[in-house]
């Protein structure tokens, strides 16, 4: 049996990620138990494992894309069973799983500068989540280095994005949703915006 432990697992993300957990340990011969917590502090986390240990897991996989869940997840040593962790980097000696995120940012804003947009906008995921800081760091680092200007990124399920009046910028989007462009007037799309990365659940 595989033992999966998942924080915020409602979002789409989680929950993305524990039903191909899931279907990939069905195909091996494994059974699934998994426990959603609300909460990551070092005693629940701690009495997840052990549950999950008594049922008969061979191993634990931890969905821990917030950063509070790895700091959670470091300090415990007591774990008592194998643990693999996806997107929160822990230590060198723990198994870890995760996207190049940095370089995904990196290359899309780079490609839409490389279109000719003077800057790139952001619609951002949940802060306090590993791959979302990731990309938002290097968007930043990317328009700095090329020149760019930085604005604010936009985050969650924010529907639009009013750009000043000049040449449109080009948005990249990430995690939870599109995003709908006007012109400052609210008559219609700036000038047809390109758009990387957006992504909607079906």
């Amino acid at each position: 049996m595989l033992g999966v432990i998942s924080f915020d697992a409602a979002r789409y993300g989680p929950a993305s990620i524990l039903t191909a957990i899931s279907t990939a340990a069905q195909e091996a011969g494994y059974l699934v138990s998994s426990i959603a917590l609300g909460t990551a502090d070092r005693a629940t986390v701690v009495e997840a494992v052990k549950r999950l240990s008594a049922e008969g897991a061979d191993g634990v996989i931890a969905i821990a894309p917030q950063l509070w869940v790895g700091r959670a997840l470091a300090e415990t040593t007591d774990l008592g069973t194998d643990l693999v962790v996806l997107e929160s980097a822990l230590d060198d000696s723990t198994p870890l799983v995760t996207g190049d995120s940095r370089t995904g940012a990196r290359k899309a804003t780079e490609h839409l500068l490389a279109l000719g947009h003077t800057t790139v906008w952001r619609m951002a995921g949940p802060a306090g989540w590993t791959s979302a800081d990731h990309r938002l760091t290097s968007w930043r680092a990317t328009l700095r280095a090329a020149g760019a200007a930085v604005p604010e990124p936009r985050r969650g399920l924010e529907r639009r994005l009013r750009l000043r009046p000049g040449p449109p910028a080009g948005p990249a989007t990430g995690g939870d949703g599109g995003v709908r462009l006007q012109r400052p007037d609210g008559a219609g799309p700036a000038a047809r915006p390109a758009r990387v990365g957006a992504v909607r659940p079906r």
